[in-house]
């Protein structure tokens, strides 16, 4: 409670930045005309198609140049009130370090940072100075372990999971030596079938010694991903988890593509974004 407390003693400073911000949002004015059009043309496309263009949006979204002068303003304002709020948040857990509640929302922190593609080093540092050794064997170490790494950049976590045929395959060997799309999905996500599908043409173009494509579903049920994997005809192999592993849930639903030495080149690219990728080292 007395957490929660900093937030409402923010309100008077945040409500006006907020009313501001949905204001442009309201005027169609707080983007420029790139973005809105795209906005447009996703409102009647197709799902595939419209999911794809929503991607493309929440990537415009991130940089200044999608923005109007009045929006570029507004969103810098903003994200200079989320940046205060967060220092403050974090220095109360700094000085509540045995609570678990204050545990708790560090990996909170921690999550919303790498969700937003913000910078999590603060929130880190935070947890090993004071809660990496509290709480000995609380699943929230687990859980903060599995949200670190996997950034563009770095190489992406390795696992061991089986497929159809539960045959257990190590990721770094079936990619090792290829460019590669490493695809989380499940057969109950709509929007990542959707997408997966979509990369089909890509694998049976580049798909060889130099390309491949790897999927990985986290399921609750091992029958339905079959049906799922049969009606979508996936020509590529797929891996299942069905233990809840954190270190592969909290990649629901992206796609990491990879170089030759398993280095993230970019999370959740368009299909148009990685064929230009491939086309770029096939001219090589």
């Amino acid at each position: 409670m007395a957490y929660e407390e900093i937030g409402r003693n923010l309100e008077p400073v945040s409500a006006p930045i907020y009313r501001k911000f949905s204001q442009l949002q309201k005027d169609r004015n707080l983007y420029n005309e790139e973005v809105y059009a795209l906005i447009a043309e996703a409102d009647t496309a197709s799902r595939e198609r419209a999911n794809e263009l929503w991607s493309q949006f929440n990537k415009m979204q991130k940089l200044d140049a999608s923005y109007s002068v009045e929006g570029l303003a507004a969103k810098r304002e903003m994200d200079a009130f989320q940046a205060w709020g967060d220092s403050l948040n974090r220095d109360y857990l700094v000085q509540h370090p045995a609570l678990l509640s204050s545990f708790y929302r560090v990996w909170q922190g921690i999550e919303y940072a790498r969700q937003q593609e913000k910078d999590i080093q603060p929130w880190m540092d935070l947890y090993d100075t004071c809660f990496a050794g509290r709480f000995p064997g609380h699943p929230y170490h687990t859980e903060i372990a599995s949200l670190t790494g996997n950034n563009v950049g770095e190489k992406i976590r390795d696992f061991t999971l089986p497929d159809a045929g539960g045959v257990s395959h190590k990721l770094s060997e079936l990619v090792a030596g290829k460019m590669a799309v490493v695809d989380f999905w499940a057969s109950w996500c709509g929007s990542c079938r959707i997408r997966s599908k979509a990369l089909k043409p890509i694998y049976e173009k580049y798909a060889g010694d130099d390309f491949t494509i790897v999927g990985v579903a986290n399921e609750y049920d091992d029958a339905k991903w079959r049906t799922a994997l049969k009606r979508d005809g996936y020509p590529w192999i797929n891996l299942i988890e069905l233990e809840d592993n954190p270190g592969i849930r909290c990649n629901h639903a992206k796609v990491f593509l990879l170089d030759r030495d398993g280095i993230i080149l970019a999370i959740d690219p368009t299909v148009e974004e990685i064929e230009e990728m491939l086309k770029a080292v096939h001219a090589k």
